[in-house]
């Protein structure tokens, strides 16, 4: 062997050839890069380079599709927000006075005796006392599922619901034919008042102009 090749000679993996690396300077491209010596061709000398790296198919970025724009919601005019506030309104003053109706037991009870005396009726004290307890709570009761329906309905409109500004106009108009026809007190008076106020106002201009912003296809 001559002065140039190392004194420790590896064999492949196949037995077939032997890999020897010529001794050259540090870090000169002779030591960086081992030769392969073939067994079946002694004289051919193969160079394997270390550095170069397998070169792979590139395929097309895909780009991230960009958002499309979509046209900014319309602003909420003033009236809506004011007849959400009304309609707020009327909500709260309905639900106080269902629940002063329990501030005003006895007087209905004690109504409810003289009528029932004035009729000779059957009816016990403890009867009818049952009777305007029931009756009490059965009224709370009702007046909670309304006021719920109706906060949940003005929060509607405020998002620009057309269809919560119909039902609710439907039981404003339900609302004030009880309170013309029955008996009713300064309580309803005021949350009928405050309820129209916020009809008025969801069928101003301003107001048309947003819903029908909001029900045209965008």
């Amino acid at each position: 062997m001559t002065g140039g090749a190392l004194a420790n000679p590896l064999w492949n993996g196949a037995g077939k050839g032997k890999i020897s690396v010529p001794a050259g300077p540090r870090g000169s491209p002779a030591e960086e890069a081992p030769t392969v010596r073939s067994a079946a061709h002694p004289g051919a000398c193969y160079l394997v380079s270390m550095s170069e790296s397998p070169e792979y198919p590139s395929y097309p970025q895909s780009s991230a599709s960009a958002p499309t724009g979509q046209p900014a919601a319309p602003a909420r005019p003033g009236t809506v927000e004011a007849a959400f506030w009304a309609f707020l309104a009327s909500t709260v003053i309905g639900l106080i006075g269902g629940l002063l109706i329990f501030a005003n037991r006895d007087g209905i009870a004690r109504s409810l005796r003289d009528a029932n005396r004035e009729r000779n009726g059957n009816l016990t004290d403890a009867q009818i006392d049952q009777a305007v307890n029931i009756g009490m709570i059965t009224a709370v009761v009702i007046a909670v599922i309304i006021a719920a329906l109706y906060l949940l309905f003005a929060f509607k409109l405020r998002a620009g619901r057309n269809w919560a500004r119909i039902v609710l106009t439907v039981l404003t108009g339900l609302q004030l034919l009880s309170v013309l026809i029955g008996q009713s007190t300064i309580g309803s008076f005021v949350a009928v008042f405050a309820a129209v106020v916020g009809v008025v106002l969801s069928f101003t201009g301003p107001s048309n102009a947003y819903f029908a912003s909001l029900k045209a296809p965008r």
